[in-house]
């Protein structure tokens, strides 16, 4: 029927879409570090901000200390390597800076 629209309780909204897109939170073994990805899309270590992904915004990282200031950073995937010197998270290629788009 032309212009009939469902009734406000039988549509989701888009937060109820995204919580149950989720995927349950991952498990990281006891030598890991685990750290909550903020909004921003950064984690907190050693009182200062470094930027992860805002991929993974609302879920939680684990770092595992592979050397002296060097931490690989896993989510779900792989994301580099943690140099706590420049605070920032190298990717595959030594990439400390991201070009943004």
């Amino acid at each position: 029927m032309p212009g009939r629209r469902d009734p406000p309780c039988s549509t989701r909204t888009r937060r109820e879409e995204h919580r149950q897109s989720r995927r349950p939170p991952l498990k990281y073994p006891d030598r890991f570090e685990v750290r909550y990805v903020s909004a921003n899309g950064g984690i907190r270590w050693n009182r200062r901000w470094v930027n992860a992904s805002t991929v993974y915004v609302g879920e939680y990282v684990g770092l595992e200390e592979i050397g002296d200031g060097i931490w690989t950073v896993f989510g779900p995937l792989k994301l580099g390597q943690l140099l706590e010197r420049h605070l920032r998270i190298e990717d595959q290629y030594g990439k400390l800076h991201r070009r943004t788009v």
